[in-house]
């Protein structure tokens, strides 16, 4: 259970779709300059948009730093391709 703004609680957190996301990602980066520091880029950006937290709004940006490889993490990617290897393992070790 998550608890809301109104203080009401629901049963999961609000997600947002990836072609959502990339928007607010790319106006922190057009703005950055005009604000003391990318905290309150994202922030006033976060705000405007009425996206949940300027929280959600940095793991987004940290998340697409470390999809293009500017960052240490790993990516979106990587847990798909490890499903993908595991199920192709555990067929192979069946079958032979």
């Amino acid at each position: 259970m998550f608890l809301g703004k109104d203080g009401v609680t629901s049963g999961s957190p609000k997600r947002y779709p990836p072609e959502l996301r990339e928007r607010p990602v790319r106006m922190v980066a057009e703005v950055r300059s005009r604000h003391p520091s990318e905290w309150a880029a994202i922030a006033s950006v976060a705000s405007k948009l009425g996206i949940g937290s300027a929280e959600t709004l940095r793991n987004w940006i940290r998340k697409d730093q470390i999809d293009a490889g500017q960052g240490p993490g790993v990516t979106t990617d990587t847990p798909v391709e490890m499903r993908r290897l595991r199920s192709e393992t555990e067929s192979s070790s069946t079958t032979t």
